[in-house]
C-alpha cells in the first residue's frame, strides 16, 4: 500500500511538470502577442510596493517548496510515513501554497492587478480535483491518522495564529543540499520575470525605472538570503 502511495506520487508529479510547463509556455505566449492589456507599465511608488511585494512573495513561494520537498524526501521513509511537522504543521499541502505565493508574486512584479483574479480561477481548475484524488488516497493509506490531521491542519491556506505561535524555522526548515532539486525552477521563474520586466520598460520606453528599480530589488534580494542563511543555521543547530 504504502509503495502504491509513493509511487502514484512520482506518476502524478511527472505529469504535473509536463502540464505546468505548458501552462508557463502559454502565459508567456500571451503576454508576449497583448502585453498592453497584461503588463504593468507604470512608474509609480504604488508600483515600486508592488515590485518589492511580488518579488518577495516569489521567493517566499520557492523557499516553502524547498522546505516542504527537501522535508518530505528525507522523513516520509518512501511514502511509509505521514509527515505531520515541519512545513506540515502549518498546512497539508505547503507545495501547493508555494505555487500560489509565486503565482501572486509575478501577477504583483509584472502584471496587471486583474490578472490575480485569472490565475485564482486557473489555479482551482487546475489543482482542485488534484486535491481531492490526493486526499483520497491518504486517507486509504494512512486512514484514522490522516483524518485526525486533517481536523488539526488547514487544507492549504494557514491560520495566523498558528504561524506566530511556533518559531519559523521550525515550519520553514532548510539545508542547502534541498535547493538543488528546486535551483532550475528558481532561475527559470525569476530569470523570466526579469527578462519580461526589461522587454517591457524597453517597448514602453520606462527604462529610466531600470536602475532604481534593480537596486530596490538587489535589497530584497541580499535582505532575503541573510533570512535564508538564519533558517539553514537554525535547522543544522537543531540537528545536533
Amino acid at each position: 500500500m504504502f509503495l502504491g502511495v509513493f509511487l502514484t506520487g512520482q506518476v502524478q508529479m511527472k505529469r504535473r511538470i509536463k502540464i505546468n510547463g505548458v501552462v508557463i509556455i502559454i502565459g508567456v505566449t500571451v503576454i508576449v502577442f497583448f502585453p498592453h492589456w497584461i503588463i504593468r507599465h507604470s512608474f509609480s511608488f504604488l508600483d515600486n510596493v508592488l515590485k518589492v511585494t511580488g518579488v518577495s512573495l516569489i521567493l517566499l513561494g520557492q523557499l516553502l517548496r524547498v522546505s516542504a520537498r527537501g522535508y518530505k524526501s528525507e522523513n516520509s521513509l518512501g511514502g511509509n510515513h505521514l509527515i505531520q511537522d515541519g512545513p506540515y504543521s502549518v498546512v497539508r499541502n505547503p507545495m501547493y501554497l508555494g505555487i500560489i505565493l509565486i503565482g501572486l508574486g509575478t501577477v504583483f512584479f509584472i502584471l496587471e492587478l486583474w490578472v490575480a483574479v485569472l490565475f485564482a480561477a486557473l489555479f482551482i481548475f487546475r489543482y482542485l480535483q488534484l486535491f481531492i484524488s490526493e486526499e483520497k488516497i491518504l486517507l486509504e493509506a494512512f486512514g484514522a491518522e490522516y483524518t485526525a490531521y486533517k481536523k488539526r491542519v488547514p487544507r492549504i491556506i494557514p491560520s495566523i495564529p498558528s504561524i506566530f505561535k511556533k518559531e519559523i524555522y521550525t515550519y520553514l526548515p532548510l539545508k542547502l543540499v534541498w535547493f538543488k532539486r528546486e535551483s532550475l525552477s528558481i532561475v527559470l521563474v525569476i530569470g523570466l520575470c526579469l527578462l519580461i520586466e526589461f522587454w517591457a520598460a524597453v517597448k514602453f520606453n520606462i527604462r529610466r525605472a531600470l536602475i532604481p528599480e534593480a537596486l530596490t530589488l538587489l535589497v530584497v534580494v541580499v535582505f532575503l538570503l541573510i533570512f535564508i542563511l538564519f533558517l539553514i543555521r537554525h535547522n543544522g543547530e537543531n540537528a545536533k
